[in-house]
């Protein structure tokens, strides 16, 4: 099983998917170099962009694709000429730019995270119900065959039953990331929330990725029902760069993460499944590993990157009404996760985000910027995994600690019972 969108009757006769997408710069150009890669898939017809002069909208317009200022624009140029369009646009304005796209007739294909809140995420489905028009949401890494083959098996107990799944990942994010726009680190812009950190948008795989594979249906992310949730910053930012969830489902599975962009070294994304047969590995996005309790053990490495096997996947279905991967309404316990997560951290801290102590943070280069990194945050991080715990770091909310104190709490923080 290799197949993570349905199958084309003919290429010979398929057509490519009309493509538009909202904005050129930053991530909406790396999705348009890889349509370009896709020409039997898609083809990019229109886009948006605020800055014509800029190379990313020059390098557009060379190709022949017709370029908008506004969406109102491409909105009224769009009928009869495109199918579907990418929204990679900022969190707080996701629900806003999606609802005029739908209302106009075009399909969205979101960008993770699709909403920051369950109310923009109602409003959305109830417009798409209402409109009859598709929005799918863009977890890359939900699309690709590595994961797909491994959900069916999961989904078919080949593994037995699932017992918890554990997520951890150590990123190193420079100062120049949380300022390179108006939204980044941040808890609220203007009057709507953002909820930007590590559990809500560059980590947001993890999270998507643990409910999905603790879900017992094929298609559905698992349903919480309880968080227990731990966010600290060492930037300067109102959000979160350091986390620790504890999310437990209607089916009485465990998902755990421990996540950071503050880390001393590079630590890659891991998503372990403990099942009653096997233990699997999910690493850095790319490859599978099994390792059988009676010592057999397996290793599949994607042949393709997901970004390029969920665009081929958005353009079957948009093709041929198939299998959706990753719908909006299937995406709604991620939601319920992060707004229950920040809505309890805040709770608990004054409206806040906790400042992790600065004496336990160092500030590095990293490239033409500084880095920050949490003391000892390498160590705890792969502790709570194996051991299936909570972080615990010590804040400016937490009682003062002595220099002695945080010397031996950066060398060998403690850990809180399983």
């Amino acid at each position: 099983m290799r197949t993570a969108f349905p199958a084309s009757n003919s290429r010979k006769t398929m057509k490519p998917v009309r493509l538009a997408i909202i904005g050129c710069g930053g991530y909406a150009f790396q999705l348009i170099k890889r349509i370009w890669t896709l020409p039997r898939e898609a083809v990019l017809v229109a886009a948006t962009s605020s800055r014509p002069e800029s190379p990313e909208s020059r390098a557009v317009l060379e190709k022949g694709v017709r370029l908008f200022s506004t969406l109102e624009e491409l909105l009224a140029f769009a009928p009869g000429k495109i199918d579907a369009i990418l929204n990679p646009t900022p969190i707080p304005v996701h629900r806003a730019t999606t609802l005029r796209c739908i209302e106009a007739g075009l399909p969205v294909w979101l960008e993770k995270p699709a909403v920051a809140t369950l109310e923009e995420m109602d409003d959305l489905l109830t417009a798409s119900a209402r409109t009859g028009v598709q929005i799918d949401v863009c977890f890359n890494s939900l699309y690709s065959c590595e994961v797909q083959e491994l959900k069916a098996e999961l989904a078919a107990k080949k593994y037995g039953a699932i017992r918890r799944v554990r997520g951890v990942a150590g990123w190193i994010r420079p100062t120049a990331y949380f300022e390179r726009n108006n939204w980044a680190g941040k808890l609220q812009l203007g009057p709507g929330k953002v909820y930007d950190g590590t559990i809500n948008n560059p980590l947001a795989h993890l999270v998507c990725n643990g409910l999905y594979f603790a879900a017992p249906a094929h298609d559905a992310l698992a349903t919480p029902t309880s968080v227990e949730a731990r966010l600290w910053h060492a930037n300067a930012i109102e959000s979160e760069d350091t986390s620790s969830l504890r999310i437990m489902t209607r089916d009485k599975i465990e998902v755990l993460l421990n996540l950071t962009l503050c880390a001393e070294e590079l630590i890659e994304p891991l998503t372990v499944i403990d099942t009653e047969k096997a233990t699997i590995t999910h690493r850095n996005f790319r490859s599978i590993e099994v390792a059988w309790h009676d010592g057999r053990t397996e290793l599949r490495e994607s042949y393709k990157e997901d970004r390029i096997e969920m665009i081929e996947s958005l353009c079957a279905n948009s093709r041929e009404a198939g299998r959706r991967l990753c719908s909006l309404a299937m995406t709604r316990p991620f939601t319920q996760v992060i707004n229950k997560a920040f809505e309890q951290v805040l709770a608990q801290n004054e409206g806040s985000i906790p400042s992790i102590d600065s004496r336990l943070i160092e500030r590095h280069p990293s490239g033409e910027s500084t880095a920050t990194r949490i003391i000892g945050i390498n160590k705890l991080l792969m502790e709570a995994h194996e051991a299936g715990c909570l972080m615990e770091l010590p804040s400016l909310a937490s009682r003062k600690l002595e220099l002695s104190e945080l010397a031996t709490a950066a060398a060998n923080f403690s850990l809180p019972h399983a």
